[in-house]
């Protein structure tokens, strides 16, 4: 099996694009004092860091594989692996929130933070968690990140067998923890709220996916081989059923109110059972093909993007119903998302080669780079915008443009410039937890 799966790549690509997306609607809502060109479909961006949180935990039992389970390397195998993890998060965050901090210092109206003051500082680039918001904004995702690294590293204390029961366990934790939370709200701070988040149930399910696609797991349990396509038969056909329910309603509600057949919800309703044809012509297909090691691959890519279109559909002008780090977000993103991710992996495992385009592994690359600097240069270039907006939308397609370029040239040159000499440096550091 290959150390890198690019169809993964390229969903992190995914993943980075919806968060920028997201955050450059925002800009143009802050900053264009006349005309909104971005559609509001870039709120679906959102569930661009559940994405990353299932991904993370599906790498990482990918590439533990059966390390944890030697027996005379149990410790240093955890430590090795905390190491690489947190070394990989930590120093190119700390020097996108130095700058932050110096821009702050400079001139504070630039940037605009809840609260300033020496433990706000320490807790921002310690990635502990507080009641606001990081200094970098979208490090409470890796408050998040962190967490699931320093529990699954002391799970590889463990010999590997015993690593989904533990997992299991984590599971009943959390779920016990939120009731307990939900009841009794006063009792839990800031740490037991990261403890029992139920975003952890997103990292848990990328590790029960890559459990569930493991070559030596299906050894252990040869049932598997049989029970696969039919629980991806059933989960599909689920997402079917739930998909078209909610196009009906849409399309009903929609002709209720007076829209037109060829009002704009009407027409997104259609697109959707547009996807809904090809996703059965695809299974149909797929079963013909018994001989893949792993059924329906194509199909549940298909599945789980007509499950975000659906929910985009449903929630994209109400996303207040969509709690930052509530249970919603979890069960609406969660099953799209790992349909999509074993659909891509399945593909790649099942031909021995990526579907993805070479661009989309390259965002993918460089993804962590994009996604710690797009939003100062976003911010950037949102206090540039006011000097020339005015009616119309050629400032806005100009901008929009310089947007996305920027955000990609400044990804790959953070990439190139600062994460990757990190990266190297933080190796050679790392040697001495091997052995």
């Amino acid at each position: 099996m290959k150390n890198k799966l690019n169809n993964i790549q390229a969903l992190r690509a995914f993943a980075v694009m919806l968060v920028v997306g997201l955050h450059a609607l925002a800009i143009e809502l802050k900053y264009s004092e006349f005309e909104i060109l971005l559609p509001t479909f870039l709120r679906i961006g959102i569930s661009g860091v559940d994405l990353f949180f299932i991904i993370s935990g599906f790498i990482m039992v990918t590439v533990t594989g059966k390390q944890a389970g030697k027996k005379s390397q149990h410790s240093l195998s955890a430590k090795h692996f905390l190491y690489l993890r947190l070394s990989r998060i930590y120093p190119l965050y700390w020097l996108v929130c130095a700058a932050i901090l110096a821009v702050y210092l400079f001139n504070s109206n630039l940037v605009s933070l809840p609260v300033f003051n020496a433990s706000y500082v320490i807790q921002s680039f310690l990635l502990l968690p507080q009641p606001y918001l990081p200094l970098l904004m979208v490090g409470w995702s890796l408050i998040h990140e962190v967490y699931f690294y320093l529990v699954f590293a002391l799970f590889l204390l463990a010999p590997r067998k015993h690593l989904l029961k533990l997992i299991l366990l984590w599971l009943v934790i959390v779920l016990i923890g939120q009731y307990a939370i939900s009841h009794y709200r006063e009792l839990f701070n800031q740490i037991t709220r990261l403890i029992f988040s139920p975003i952890t149930i997103e990292f848990i399910a990328g590790c029960l996916l890559a459990m569930y696609m493991s070559s030596e797991y299906k050894q252990q349990n040869k049932h598997l081989k049989t029970l696969l396509p039919f629980l991806l038969t059933v989960t599909i056909w689920g997402a079917i059923t739930w998909g078209l329910l909610n196009i009906y309603t849409a399309i009903f509600n929609n002709i209720q109110s007076g829209h037109s057949i060829a009002s704009k919800e009407n027409l997104i309703a259609l697109m959707e059972l547009l996807i809904f044809i090809v996703l059965i012509t695809c299974m149909y297909h797929e079963n013909k093909q018994r001989f893949n090691q792993y059924p329906l691959a194509k199909s549940s890519v298909l599945a789980g993007f007509f499950l975000l279109i659906v929910i985009w559909n449903r929630y994209s002008f109400n996303t207040t119903e969509i709690d930052i780090e509530g249970w919603s977000r979890v069960y609406l993103f969660t099953p799209p998302y790992l349909l999509m991710i074993y659909g891509a992996v399945a593909m790649e495992r099942n031909n021995s080669n990526s579907i993805a385009p070479a661009w989309a592994i390259r965002i993918g690359d460089i993804s962590y780079s994009v996604y710690l600097t797009h939003i100062l240069i976003l911010s950037a270039l949102g206090h540039i915008w006011t000097l020339f907006s005015q009616p119309g939308y050629w400032d806005n397609i100009l901008m929009i443009v310089i947007m996305l370029i920027a955000v990609l040239v400044g990804g790959q040159l953070s990439y190139k410039l600062a994460e990757r000499p990190l990266l190297k440096l933080s190796h050679r550091f790392g040697d001495r937890f091997k052995s």
